[in-house]
């Protein structure tokens, strides 16, 4: 089965992670934007971006979905 995952917190990222180790194929990861964080305003990905990209996994970010 062909997927496209939509989340973006840290509870989405145990879901996504269990299925792409599945037999399923992940095609892509849909999440919201880099949010600056702290003081100095760091672009920080989602938790779900930083899987997705171990994974080699295209990401599509919006910022409303």
């Amino acid at each position: 089965m062909r997927i496209v995952y939509f989340g973006t917190p840290n509870y989405a990222v145990p879901t996504l992670k269990v299925l792409l180790e599945s037999s399923h194929k992940v095609v892509a990861v849909v999440c919201n934007n880099d949010k600056p964080v702290g003081r100095k305003h760091v672009l920080t990905p989602p938790p779900t971006k930083v899987l997705a990209n171990e994974y080699n996994v295209p990401v599509l970010q919006y910022s409303k979905v």
